[in-house]
């Protein structure tokens, strides 16, 4: 069959079109790929093979989603902020990962055993000064000593960000002396949530809520089991719905004041011998 040049040269044409089309398209979705809106802690050298000290390229991310402590986004700039994502790994640290002044944040793993940060130093594995409306998900956090709470949310009552109204879910908290330990420094605390988590082997207690403002903290499913205490209420409140309570060694539940605010428990079931 004989072609005529104008034939070939429309061939040819269309051709070439399809080839750049197919190209850009490729690399449209290449860009869409990368382009996820989150930062992982490996982008700045974190190694999660559970040998490497990951402290440092971790405290990088977080002030890169989050900003630095000494210029936090807080409130002013929290649309700055970028969620921190931690791919599956075991994540070695040695010191206490600090989250300053921050709001509306967003700290997630690969799942509750597939990406664990272990502090080897008997520290916190995070401690915030100022933390609120903020959500961590997805990991199993753990310390290598009775000593420190592995999630300190506390607040001291700087910076422009307070303590409230964040969200915890399925996350694992072993070892250490609390799991959750809720505004020490006696600075709010209130309604913070905990979805389907589970508390193993704490010291101290699996969650304790710590001053008066405390409050209305709520725990919805999830697990305590061989802790000293279960849930330590030693001021504010915490409520319970569905969660199941083992083998831990004093009680379940401790409420020492509640602030005269209403705590519900329902539901929960207790293989311990004292609830």
């Amino acid at each position: 069959m004989l072609l005529s040049r104008r034939h070939i040269i429309q061939t040819a044409a269309a051709s070439g079109a399809s080839t750049i089309g197919a190209a850009q398209i490729g690399a449209n979705s290449e860009s869409a790929q990368n382009d996820t809106g989150f930062v992982s802690v490996k982008t700045f050298g974190a190694v999660g093979d559970g040998a490497a000290d990951d402290t440092e390229a971790i405290q990088i991310a977080v002030n890169e989603c989050f900003g630095k402590a000494a210029t936090p986004n807080s409130s002013s700039n929290a649309h700055r902020n970028k969620p921190l994502y931690f791919p599956p790994g075991i994540y070695k640290t040695t010191a206490t990962i600090e989250l300053t002044n921050v709001r509306g944040g967003h700290v997630f793993g690969a799942g509750r055993f597939t990406t664990t940060i272990k502090n080897v130093a008997g520290t916190s594995v995070f401690r915030t000064n100022g933390f609120e409306y903020s959500r961590v998900e997805m990991m199993m956090l753990t310390t290598s000593e009775h000593r420190a709470d592995i999630f300190d949310l506390d607040w001291t009552n700087t910076g422009g960000t307070a303590l409230q109204s964040n969200t915890f879910a399925d996350i694992s908290f072993e070892g250490g002396a609390v799991g959750v330990n809720i505004g020490k420094s006696d600075f709010m605390g209130s309604e913070n949530l905990f979805i389907n988590c589970f508390f193993a082997r704490c010291a101290v207690a699996g969650v304790k809520t710590s001053n008066y403002n405390a409050l209305q903290n709520t725990l919805i499913g999830g697990n305590i089991q061989s802790c000293a205490l279960g849930l330590w209420v030693s001021a504010g409140s915490c409520s319970v719905y569905n969660t199941g309570f083992q083998l831990n060694n004093s009680c379940d539940i401790i409420v020492n004041n509640s602030a005269n605010d209403t705590m519900i428990i329902s539901g929960v079931r207790s293989e311990s011998v004292n609830f």
